[in-house]
Order: C-alpha cells, then sequence, then structure tokens
C-alpha cells in the first residue's frame, strides 16, 4: 500500500507506529523519585529518555486490591514468549498508571521494592522457552525447574509512572535489541530547541 505516493522506506513485516513518534510523559507528581533523577541529573533539569521499545504491551488489572496482585499481573505480561526480552537480553519499560501506582504506593512499594518483585517473578521456564520454539533442543527434566528472566537486573527495568486516570491500565515496552548494543540513553533538553 502506498499512502499519498510516498516512497518506500521500510518494508517491515508489520511496523511500528513508534518510528514516527512515541513519546510518553513521565507524572513527577508521585512519591517516587523521577526517572531523569535516578539517572543523576536535578529536579530542575528537563531531560528526555531515548529507548528503543516494542509498541506497549497493555495489561490491565481493575479488581486486585493487593499491590502483589496487581504486580504478578505485570510480571507473567513481561514474560511473553515473544519478546526480546524472554533471555533477559535487553531493558524494559514499565508505565504504572496512577491508580496501580496508588494502589502499590499506598501499601510501601517504592520503585526499587517493584523493580526487585518484578525481575524476580517476570520469567518463564527453560522447558517453556523449548516448547515454544524459542530454544531449539530437546527437553531436559531439570528444564522444568530452570527460570529465564525476561530481564537480568532489576535496574533493567525503567519504571515511572504515567496515563491517566481513566482505569486501571498499565504496560511495560519489551526492549528492541540487545543489552550489548542497545540502551537507553538519558539527556538534558536544550530549551533553545523546545520552543515554538
Amino acid at each position: 500500500m502506498n499512502a499519498g505516493g510516498t516512497r518506500e522506506f521500510d518494508r517491515s513485516t508489520l511496523g511500528h507506529g513508534g518510528k514516527y513518534s512515541y513519546c510518553i510523559a513521565e507524572n513527577e507528581t508521585t512519591e517516587w523519585q523521577p526517572l531523569h533523577i535516578q539517572k543523576g541529573y536535578s529536579q530542575e533539569t528537563s531531560t528526555v529518555t531515548v529507548f528503543a521499545g516494542e509498541a506497549p504491551n497493555q495489561f490491565q488489572n481493575h479488581t486486585a486490591q493487593k499491590a502483589e496482585s496487581i504486580l504478578l499481573t505485570l510480571a507473567d505480561r513481561m514474560a511473553a514468549l515473544g519478546t526480546f526480552n524472554i533471555n533477559g537480553h535487553s531493558e524494559m519499560a514499565v508505565v504504572l498508571c496512577p491508580e496501580h501506582y496508588q494502589t502499590c504506593q499506598s501499601q510501601d512499594w517504592d520503585k526499587k521494592k517493584i523493580q526487585e518483585f518484578l525481575q524476580k517473578h517476570a520469567f518463564r521456564t527453560r522447558a517453556e522457552l523449548i516448547r515454544g520454539g524459542i530454544l531449539e533442543e530437546e527437553v531436559q527434566p531439570e528444564d522444568e525447574k530452570t527460570k529465564i528472566y525476561a530481564v537480568e537486573s532489576p535496574d533493567d527495568i525503567l519504571l515511572v509512572v504515567g496515563g491517566g486516570d481513566a482505569g486501571r491500565f498499565s504496560a511495560c515496552i519489551p526492549g528492541w535489541g540487545s543489552l550489548h548494543y542497545c540502551r537507553s540513553v538519558t539527556k538534558p533538553l536544550n530549551q533553545a530547541t523546545c520552543d515554538t
């Protein structure tokens, strides 16, 4: 399909709207330290974090009253077989909606505790990866208990609060590529380039 007489420039399988524009604003009015401060910038510095990611993988949990239940739903979504992350190959962004954040915060779940919990619970077994064709080998008995994590370290989870108050919908954004050559980058914005 050729829309508007444009020239072909990308023959990807399905495409991704994020190739053109894909921005998520962090809600900095929470009790949590904003991402740019975690990355070493001052409160007053306006920054942008660039991250090569898949489309947002939305999840919803409208009924859970416990932070742990919400986070288990998220961990399951993070460990989907079809992402680059399933072998701990990349960073992953997590955007908690305000309602999920409020549940977690009110039960004393800070960013670090959430990142550690998600890293520990976002996994598949080696047997699941083999059955899913991610690993091309025969299932061995020990594979049923061997865990393969979605991220190698809690620090590989870029956790922010974002979105509106329209419901209990949050998202994880699996990384695109490998940690060996693709990491998020945070830089200060030059205010002169932001003027319209």
